[in-house]
């Protein structure tokens, strides 16, 4: 298995298109804050995140005992390919860096399932480069505005028949589930990378401050 640091495949492409919460970024509540989330904040949404997803394996096992996923540290980039495969290697899991990723054959151990031991490694370690995906009400105000401000226009620019934009507080109650809404979801067919590309190249579905 390997853990890359952009996805290339176009299922991952579009779940990340949501900016769904398995890719750190985290609802928050309705009411906009004035300033940017800090730091510690972000911190913050990071470990109540770790909590969630630690409660959720107990649900799926409920007779293992599921380790803290809480952050431990926050990895530079450059760094983090060494940090991961040592967490993986200290749950018994034959993993090594190779270049920005890591490369494990198998993430299943005796006593934990791959998919434990792999978000317990990803959410203690967490890339730097992953706190721009971490929002606050800061952030999602301002990723909501881009939806339906920039991009929604731009994409009626190219054809694309655009219905009622939710407001703020019913784009921040769908994050995360499978109603989650993004104008993408306009598009007619997105079939493959190819498509995503050239819509994305026409009008992006990130903002700049959140492309990497």
């Amino acid at each position: 298995m390997r853990f890359r640091q952009r996805s290339t495949g176009i299922a991952a492409a579009l779940c990340a298109v949501m900016l769904s919460t398995t890719a750190y970024a985290v609802a928050a509540s309705a009411e906009p804050s004035l300033a940017p989330t800090t730091h510690e904040q972000k911190l913050e949404l990071l470990t109540e995140q770790a909590l969630a997803e630690r409660d959720r394996f107990a649900e799926r096992y409920p007779f293992l005992q599921i380790p803290d996923m809480t952050p431990v540290q926050i990895v530079p980039d450059e760094l983090w390919p060494e940090r991961m495969s040592q967490c993986l290697r200290d749950f018994g899991v034959e993993a090594r860096a190779r270049g920005d990723s890591v490369v494990a054959p198998s993430l299943d151990t005796r006593t934990l399932p791959g998919d434990v031991v792999n978000q317990t490694c990803q959410r203690r370690y967490p890339k730097q480069s992953q706190l721009r995906y971490v929002l606050g009400p800061f952030e999602l105000r301002k990723l909501w505005s881009y939806y339906v401000f920039d991009l929604q226009p731009c994409l009626r620019t190219i054809g694309i028949s655009i219905g009622r934009s939710p407001s703020f507080g019913e784009y921040l109650a769908t994050r995360g589930s499978q109603d989650a809404w993004h104008p993408y979801l306009a598009i007619p067919e997105i079939a493959n990378m190819r498509d995503l590309q050239y819509y994305d190249a026409l009008c992006p579905r990130f903002p700049d401050w959140l492309r990497a």
